[in-house]
């Protein structure tokens, strides 16, 4: 990834902006996909970026608790940002509700604070809780 696209996160905007940007690097047409993205401690460029691909429409306990797991193995680096991306309309549904109150759980359980977000193809939108 070209380190200079990226803006500082100083904003809700910028890291909209900067997800769109991993978004539209990754190519489209992925289906169901979580987004972990770190960012250096000061929201600076050059994210590391994993997506776990073929997440279920909605999500159970269960597949929390996975998600969860997986983030204990980083335990030595801040908690990653996370977005949540899927294919179709831009108009906010059951499931976005369901996967915006997993991941706030998910950021509460790792003491941050963050707004959840979510990718329709390469548009990025705040989920409202």
């Amino acid at each position: 990834m070209d380190a200079q696209r990226f803006p500082r996160i100083s904003s809700t905007d910028d890291l909209c902006r900067t997800w769109q940007i991993i978004l539209e690097e990754q190519g489209q047409g992925l289906g169901r996909t979580l987004w972990l993205a770190w960012l250096d401690p000061l929201g600076v460029r050059d994210p590391v970026v994993a997506g776990i691909e073929d997440v279920p429409a909605q999500p159970d306990a269960s597949d929390i608790r996975h998600i969860r797991d997986l983030l204990d193995h980083f335990t030595d680096v801040e908690a990653p940002y996370i977005l949540f991306s899927r294919p179709g309309s831009s108009r906010v549904t059951d499931s976005d509700r369901r996967w915006a109150a997993a991941i706030r759980e998910l950021h509460r359980q790792g003491g941050v604070e963050r707004p959840v977000l979510r990718g329709v193809g390469t548009l990025v939108s705040v989920v409202a809780s």
